[in-house]
């Protein structure tokens, strides 16, 4: 309630300043009014707050408008021009709102377009009509009933199409963040300005009449319009226009016609017509470019989006395969290598070892009479003996070594730089770790041994070769009473103990 009591007591104060203003300081001393900027507080505050607040707020302006009128007209005709004012800024608003989106702001030209339509051109003619006849009824004699109803347009158009996009673009400005300090930016903007100020005396000199004589006129200011338009947007381009524009009617207040004119009423009009040229224009650019800052922002946003979508894409696209590589080339069962990776890497091994003249042996080992445990104690018993014996063989392998599951219960080692008498020696161990292993299976303990065969490489076997001798070394094991090393060639190793 507060907030909403505040929003109202703004706005009716806005309005009496600005009307006051525009009494003191844009009538011309025969009566004509160069340009009404009141209605534009009262329709901005109907394009930023929402419709339930409008009542209230009109009646804060037909208050104001009465307040500041009381010394100009008579009371019903203050009470008449105050009903025309809120009716012209309820019925733009209403327009703009309903064609737009439900928060107006000056930020595309879409919106912009609509606000020039429905705000400038149609609200203000219409409220042109009723405020002519209202100056008629007064008896007014400036002119005829046409030449009231332009002025009232043009003066209530330009007073929109100057201040309206100025104030709504304050109340957004106040609401954001302030942007990042550029003191340049302030110096460019102090030299537009003084530009301007330097300028406008010889732009709104009036003419001499003579052809040979060089003048120059207001259109030189528009230059500095697109200045502001191109360089820093909607806020700073209206202000611009607005001291433009009170610099204008201080000229025409002193009589000063800068068009050739010395009708009153035609430098009105005159004035107007550049006024309005210069803002549409202005107010335009800086609208467009905003828009396109704004599409270039949007595109940059979706291109990073894109670009970190693409690369949480890669990224998961290459756990995925890394995940699927690992599944290809691990046993499922034990986690160890499969047969794949055993042949894909072993023959890579072999040929770096060729290179290198460096000696190679094969281990394979099986499980001794594992099928006991299968047919005893069932598959989830073999399958905890395959994996429990995974830990203890890897701890007594070096780290170049390449440990596969080769098929059901055999496995197969490569250990490169190692030869057959060193490869003996680890395969020993290997058999001793394993005897000594106990694994429990619910309430059972389970003791197994192992058959070994170790074979070495003589430099020109393929790997198929090398594992076959290796798998023949493993045949002699089992056929000498298992749980030994047998070396192929008929070598043997350790003391065989049957099981």
């Amino acid at each position: 309630m507060i907030q909403h009591i505040s929003r109202m007591l703004i706005v009716g104060i806005a309005y009496y300043l600005f009307a006051r203003v525009g009494a003191t300081y844009t009538v011309l001393d025969v009566g004509i009014s160069v340009l009404w900027l009141a209605n534009a507080v009262l329709l901005a505050a109907f394009l930023i707050f929402p419709p339930r607040q409008w009542p209230w707020m009109a009646l804060m302006a037909l208050g104001a408008e009465l307040l500041a009128a009381q010394s100009l007209f008579p009371l019903l005709a203050s009470l008449a021009f105050g009903l025309i004012n809120i009716f012209e800024a309820a019925l733009a608003a209403w327009l703009i709102r309903s064609s737009t989106a439900d928060s107006f702001d000056f930020d595309h030209i879409a919106s912009a377009s609509r606000f020039l339509v429905f705000g400038p051109v149609l609200a203000s003619c219409l409220a042109g009509l009723m405020g002519a006849s209202v100056y008629v009824w007064l008896g007014q004699d400036v002119s005829n009933y046409w030449s009231l109803w332009r002025l009232w347009w043009f003066g209530d158009a330009l007073g929109l199409l100057l201040m309206t996009p100025l104030l709504v673009a304050l109340w957004r400005f106040m609401g954001r963040e302030l942007p990042a300090f550029k003191p340049w930016r302030l110096l460019e903007l102090a030299a537009l300005w003084s530009v301007l100020l330097l300028i406008a005396p010889l732009a709104f000199q009036p003419l001499s009449g003579d052809v040979q004589e060089f003048t120059l006129t207001p259109i030189v200011l528009l230059p500095l319009g697109l200045w502001a338009a191109i360089r820093f947007g909607v806020l700073v381009t209206v202000t611009t226009l607005v001291l433009i524009a009170g610099l204008a009617i201080g000229y025409l207040a002193d009589e000063v016609y800068p068009y050739g004119s010395s009708s009153p009423q035609n430098a009105v009009w005159l004035t107007q017509e550049f006024l309005a040229i210069l803002a549409v224009v202005s107010i335009g650019l800086s609208v467009l470019l905003a828009e396109i800052r704004q599409q270039n922002l949007e595109l940059e946003k979706r291109i990073l989006e894109r670009t970190s979508s693409l690369a949480r894409a890669n990224a998961e696209l290459n756990t995925a395969n890394e995940r699927l590589q690992t599944l290809v080339s691990t046993d499922f069962l034990t986690g160890i290598a499969n047969r794949r990776s055993f042949d894909e890497n072993g023959m890579r091994i072999l040929q770096q070892m060729q290179r290198e003249g460096t000696p190679v042996s094969a281990i394979m080992f099986d499980l001794d009479h594992f099928k006991k445990v299968n047919d005893v104690l069932g598959h989830d018993a073999g399958d905890l003996v395959l994996r429990s014996i995974v830990a203890p063989v890897a701890a007594v392998l070096r780290p170049m070594d390449l440990f596969c599951r080769y098929g059901g219960e055999e496995f197969l080692l490569l250990l490169p730089g190692a030869d057959l008498e060193e490869a003996a020696s680890i395969a020993e161990r290997i058999r001793h770790t394993i005897e000594d292993l106990e694994v429990r299976y619910q309430q059972e303990s389970i003791r197994v041994t192992i058959s070994l065969g170790v074979a070495q490489w003589d430099g020109k076997q393929q790997l198929d070769q090398l594992v076959h001798a290796s798998d023949t070394a493993l045949y002699d094991a089992k056929h000498s009473g298992r749980n030994c090393v047998r070396l192929s060639g008929n070598g043997a190793t350790g003391v065989d103990a049957q099981t």
